[in-house]
């Protein structure tokens, strides 16, 4: 059984990170980071939402338009940062927002989070005009575009701040932690003081779990184990992973308890060679376009000129009011597909596009460490429920 997910480390990365977990590595990932993103500081975070909320909380603006295909971690940040939330729909083209309703629904003097939903860029020269003309500040959300580029230039680079994150299922995992990357030395002095007044150190008790976590990941890779472990927990929570359902802490742990420096050994190891992930993932992404592109009953990006993706998952679209049958067909055949995300932010019945694709979403696997036969049997598998679910 093919795993929907797995992370982009390995056991010996995960033995050498906690041999060497004791050396104070927190500022050479700051600045290896910034060096890869050429901002002007880089503040790493305990987590991806973390890096967002005290952005937020360093800026004025008290309103914040995000897309309404989201994931809840980024809604939860900005409420725990006090901040009013206006959705914004989004596009069935790159599943990002839609630039023609933000610019209906835009309130002067805010803040737009441009997000690069499952790595594929937004479209940044439309959102910055329209930031531009309202007095807006642009903060982008490239959890899951670490690499991606829009017309040449790496996102992540084109806002005041952008956001990256470590958690296990992103291009770079180190079982959580994340950074906010600055542009502008204001805010990000605003911001480290405002976290280090507030950070608390990791317990033990946290680490090891942490670790274990990461260990669970690795092992679930292995097709055995994930078919009679991970499956049939699985099915008793219905198959679904995150169903968003926000609750808002008042303190949550997220926020404020700082890296390890195994977590931070971690991220630098996969930092150094992201360019041979990236573009493994990017080999993979396009073999699966080429071989659904003709298949009518299910819909892939297709692709845009001055977009490259840096796919953290590979979105599908199947038929309307199939989703489960078309998910249990491909599980049938050894593959498992990931879900995100199957709900939309704010009422559905305001954002058509949102909630569309959020009814017909789900994400084929697409880790570096895939091999070829796996890869050919995911594209087979598709095709297989394809033919069964008509």
């Amino acid at each position: 059984m093919i795993s929907r997910v797995g992370p982009e480390t390995s056991m010996f990365e995960l033995a050498l990170a906690l041999l060497s977990s004791f050396k104070k590595e927190g500022v050479r990932l700051e600045e290896e980071l910034s060096k890869f993103f050429r901002a002007k500081r880089a503040l790493i975070l305990p987590s991806g939402r973390a890096a967002l909320y005290y952005i937020l909380r360093s800026l004025p603006q008290k309103d914040v338009f995000l897309p309404a295909f989201n994931c809840r971690a980024v809604v939860e940040a900005v409420k725990l940062a006090k901040k009013t939330i206006h959705y914004v729909d989004v596009n069935m083209t790159d599943y990002n927002m839609d630039v023609r309703d933000l610019r209906r629904r835009i309130v002067p003097n805010s803040i737009v989070v441009a997000t690069h939903q499952f790595g594929i860029p937004c479209d940044l020269d439309s959102i910055q005009r329209i930031c531009r003309e309202n007095n807006c500040t642009m903060i982008e959300d490239n959890a899951a575009a670490f690499g991606a580029k829009y017309k040449g230039r790496l996102t992540g680079t084109f806002g005041k701040a952008a956001i990256a994150s470590f958690e296990n299922t992103k291009t770079i995992t180190a079982s959580r932690g994340g950074a906010a990357l600055f542009q502008d030395i204001s805010l990000y002095r605003k911001a480290k003081k405002i976290y280090e007044n507030e950070k608390i150190r990791q317990k033990l008790l946290t680490r090891i779990i942490k670790i274990v976590q990461l260990a669970i990941y690795l092992v679930s890779t292995n097709h055995t184990f994930y078919r009679l472990v991970i499956i049939p927990y699985l099915k008793r929570k219905g198959y679904y992973g995150d169903k968003g359902k926000l609750k808002v802490a008042k303190t949550p742990i997220l926020y404020c308890e700082e890296m390890s420096g195994f977590q931070i050994k971690l991220a630098l190891f996969q930092l150094r060679r992201v360019g041979k992930i990236i573009h493994r993932r990017t080999k993979i992404a396009e073999k699966y376009r080429e071989a659904l592109a003709r298949i009518k009953s299910v819909s892939v990006y297709s692709g845009e000129i001055g977009k490259n993706p840096s796919f953290m998952r590979y979105p599908l679209l199947v038929k309307r009011g199939r989703k489960m049958d078309f998910y249990l067909a491909v599980l049938s055949h050894g593959v498992d597909l990931g879900f995100s995300f199957s709900y939309v932010c704010g009422n559905s019945v305001n954002y058509k596009y949102a909630t569309k694709i959020s009814e017909q979403i789900l994400n084929l696997p697409i880790r570096s460490t895939l091999s070829d036969d796996e890869v050919d049997k995911i594209i087979e598998a598709i095709r297989m429920a394809c033919e069964e679910t008509k």
